[in-house]
């Protein structure tokens, strides 16, 4: 969904959006939710978020210098505020680094 018409679009979107730290992140949803060591938050910027319809999608980041592909996969879209793309309210992310271990348990059975 697009947080400016409401409404889904037809072609995938991407947006460039900025990771917190998880102390930036805490205080933020203190009232609203409990933020974990396996979640980050990335975003805040206005009309800039992922959306309902988003969850499961990937948050990805620019790999390190000199590695085979260029972006690797740092999270998943859980949840987010109620209206999407508010200032200062980030989206919430499930941090793949730490399921890691059991995502190449599963992949090799």
């Amino acid at each position: 969904m697009t947080a400016i018409f409401l409404r889904h679009s037809s072609k995938l979107l991407e947006v460039r959006l900025p990771v917190l730290s998880h102390e930036e992140c805490v205080p933020i949803f203190r009232r609203r939710a409990n933020i974990g060591r396996t979640q980050l938050c990335a975003g805040g910027e206005r009309l800039k978020d992922s959306c309902s319809g988003d969850s499961g999608g990937p948050l990805v980041g620019l790999s390190m210098p000199g590695r085979r592909l260029p972006f690797v996969q740092i999270g998943i879209v859980s949840f987010g505020s109620v209206r999407c793309g508010t200032r200062n309210v980030p989206g919430i992310y499930t941090r793949v680094t730490e399921y890691l271990d059991w995502v190449l348990d599963n992949l090799r059975e």
